[in-house]
């Protein structure tokens, strides 16, 4: 009887080791197909290598030969491989391993969810490969056992020292290390006194912004700045500009200037709408601790645009697109505007997120513009539009349809495009700033990278910035690797409005540029815009602005509440 169990079980064993060696070739598979970077699989197979190796070690010990013992080594030995599994299909999808920047977007996974089928089979194939039994002896002779060991361990540790590229397994490390630079800056901030603080306000209190656009003839314009979601320039060239012909087209328009080499400030979507809007820069989310909490976060002395256009006699709205996204909503309504308008009805749900489409979002957004045109008061009309989202479709589909970073980029061009052809014949063009950009550069997933090229290997990369006005002349200007930080500033500058006192960090793209425009941060890192390499700035690790930029992430959210000890910036 127990010669048929040891043999029942034997061949049991050799079934998994058989399913489990499947499962790993069709890991191959599976990343040679989607990645774009394939050392990545050398170092995959490094920690498998130090696994298998301390298995070999491990099993000739007498103690392997208790039950307990040997049970429980194979929960932890497959608990770690789960975990080297996952980093390394998280880089196999996304192009990187697990980061804060990751998991601080994990209140917004369902705007992810467009792919909810793939990475749902994924788990379930790597929890498959990582907890079935498998046989895998190949010698009994400790000499052989220890040998191997060590030749892993070495590789191990080369891989992590000097090679370019750590393992699955060293990448948690990377992460905590990270995390900890980050915990340390968030320690920090919330420690700061009230009259502390203060001293970094007058520190960055300016008196005005410079004004270079001298050019500019227009009284009270209506100033429209439309943020599309994750938009590189580089998507605007792809099949020599047949995918985005009407942003193509409108770069040619008689009155629109363009700038090339401007670049992301930060990401995701909260830093990069309220970054830009308050050309500033923020360590947080804000949203940290719930959507309750934002409020009493973004109480701060900053100094926005549409507070400065408020200021100054401007009606300010800002549509929102994910109404239903209780963070994100609870965001907008804290930034500042007068009022935030959205659609209610025929919603888009796609995955188990719900959002205004980008049709329906860009006729909203004219006859928003018409409605406030029609007040006799001028405005200011801010647009994030959601649908060019990582993972989100569009019905509109380009070629073959099987693309979904190809659609939902020509379904925002044609959105786009009918709008515009509806402003240039309303008399909303002859008094209008009207100015296109991104909230951040698209994300370098594996299908943007196979679709658009591998070059940008960042969320870090330059992003489209064009401005209409009736009394611009048609014009491409080099922002000189400038980053979204003077965005804010520079829509002051072409409506005249530059006399109010501000704490932003950036400057008038047509004046010199600031110091915090050459920095582009993605917390724990900084990017240096004046360091580029082969298309992606490189990092800097410190420099007397980082440390400017981490003493001002002290004013720019309030975490921690305090009675603020310093006039406001309008006095």
């Amino acid at each position: 009887m127990d010669r048929q169990k040891k043999k029942r079980r034997g061949e049991w064993l050799v079934y998994s080791s058989l399913i489990k060696l499947a499962l790993f070739i069709l890991f191959l598979i599976v990343a040679a197909i989607k990645m774009q970077y394939p050392p990545i699989l050398w170092t995959f197979f490094v920690d498998l290598f130090v696994l298998f190796a301390l298995y070999q070690l491990l099993s000739l010990l007498p103690i392997w030969r208790a039950k307990w013992f040997s049970i429980s080594f194979y929960l932890i030995f497959s608990i770690v491989l789960l975990f080297s599994s996952i980093n390394f299909f998280v880089y196999v999808f996304s192009g990187s391993y697990i980061s804060p920047l990751m998991i601080s977007n994990l209140s917004n996974l369902k705007d992810l969810s467009g792919n909810f089928g793939e990475y749902a089979l994924a788990i379930v194939v790597v929890l498959i490969f990582s907890f079935l039994p498998f046989r895998m002896h190949l010698s009994r002779k400790f000499p052989y056992q220890l040998i191997l060991l060590f030749a892993a361990v070495g590789i191990f540790s080369v891989q992590n020292s000097v090679a370019a590229d750590s393992t699955p397994l060293a990448g948690y490390l990377s992460y905590i290390k990270q995390n900890q630079q980050i915990s340390n800056l968030n320690a920090s901030i919330v420690s700061e006194t009230s009259s502390e603080q203060a001293k970094i306000y007058k520190a960055f209190l300016r008196h005005g912004i410079p004004s270079a656009a001298s050019h500019s003839t227009l009284r009270k314009p209506n100033v429209i700045i439309i943020f599309t979601e994750g938009l590189s320039k580089s998507v605007l060239s792809y099949d020599g500009g047949k995918l985005t012909p009407n942003l193509n087209q409108f770069a040619k328009d008689p009155h629109v200037i363009s700038f090339t080499n401007y670049y992301d400030q930060t990401a995701a979507t909260y830093k990069g709408v309220r970054g830009q809007l308050y050309s500033s820069q923020q360590l947080d989310n804000g949203y940290e601790n719930g959507a309750d909490q934002i409020k009493q976060n973004f109480d701060t002395k900053l100094i926005s645009i549409q507070s400065i256009l408020a200021n100054a006699g401007y009606n300010t709205t800002f549509i929102n697109a994910e109404p239903p996204q209780k963070i994100w909503t609870s965001y907008v309504n804290q930034l500042g505007f007068q009022k935030v308008v959205t659609e209610t009805s025929n919603l888009i749900t796609f995955g188990s997120t719900t959002f205004v489409s980008d049709q329906q979002n860009y006729q909203l957004l004219l006859k928003t513009a018409q409605g406030l045109s029609n007040q006799n008061k001028p405005f200011m009309l801010a647009d994030y539009t959601f649908q060019t989202h990582l993972s989100v479709d569009a019905s509109l589909k380009w070629g073959n349809g099987n693309n979904i970073d190809l659609n939902h980029f020509y379904n925002m061009d044609n959105a786009f495009g009918k709008f515009i052809q509806q402003f240039r014949s309303s008399p909303l063009s002859k008094n209008t700033i009207l100015v296109f950009t991104a909230d951040h550069a698209s994300y370098p997933d594996s299908l943007f990278q196979s679709t658009f090229g591998k070059n940008q290997k960042t969320f870090i990369a330059q992003i489209p910035l064009m401005i209409y006005a009736p009394d611009l002349t048609n014009k491409t200007i080099d922002a000189g690797n400038r980053n979204s930080l003077a965005l804010a500033p520079t829509v002051l500058d072409l409506a005249n409005e530059t006399q109010a006192s501000n704490f932003f960090l950036g400057n008038s793209l047509f004046g010199q540029a600031s110091p915090y425009e050459k920095i582009s941060v993605l917390p724990p890192f900084y990017y240096n815009l004046n360091q580029i390499e082969d298309g992606n700035p490189k990092t800097i690790e410190s420099s007397s602005v980082i440390d400017n930029i981490e003493e001002f992430y002290k004013i720019s959210l309030n975490e921690k509440k305090k009675d603020l000890a310093v006039p406001p910036a309008d006095d």
